[in-house]
């Protein structure tokens, strides 16, 4: 197995205030059909006929994530090697140079952007020949500390 890992400040060009016109906490569309709720404040849709790709990089499934009712981040699933290193282009082309990368050979690749208000994540599992482009915006870290306040409430109870 071969590791790379890069980091740098934690900025990058063009770092996004949303998808495809809906912006970060903005409430779901009228146009959009819940598929489920992930747990209490956590409800992911997704829009009947819109475009599964970026360029050419085609998507399985795009679904938009919403807590509180407010947009807070976007999953893309693609299969094949393929469509991974277009987006890597993609990303990089729109994004810089990530500010994390790591590189496992034999299993995944790992690349992430981290901005003021957004995080990139394009990963990409070698095995399963499947990968995932998240986009999401820190209105999730609200959410990720609540979990942890309710994890360390309940500390307790173990």
């Amino acid at each position: 197995m071969i590791f790379l890992c890069q980091s740098v400040g934690f900025t990058f060009q063009n770092e996004p205030d949303g998808f495809r016109g809906l912006k970060w906490g903005n409430p779901p569309t009228k146009n959009m059909v819940f598929y489920y709720n992930f747990g209490e404040n956590i409800n992911i849709y997704f829009l009947p006929g819109e475009k599964l790709s970026i360029g050419r990089a085609q998507f399985t499934k795009i679904h938009y994530w919403f807590h509180d009712k407010r947009l807070a981040g976007v999953s893309m699933s693609f299969d094949g090697k393929e469509n991974f290193d277009l987006l890597e282009s993609i990303c990089q082309y729109r994004f810089g140079t990530e500010t994390t990368r790591i590189e496992d050979t034999m299993y995944e690749f790992y690349l992430m952007w981290k901005g003021k208000m957004a995080l990139i994540t394009l990963l990409y599992d070698s095995m399963e020949e499947t990968g995932i482009l998240i986009l999401q915006s820190f209105i999730m870290e609200e959410w990720i500390k609540e979990i942890e306040r309710s994890a360390d409430e309940t500390e307790e109870d173990w």
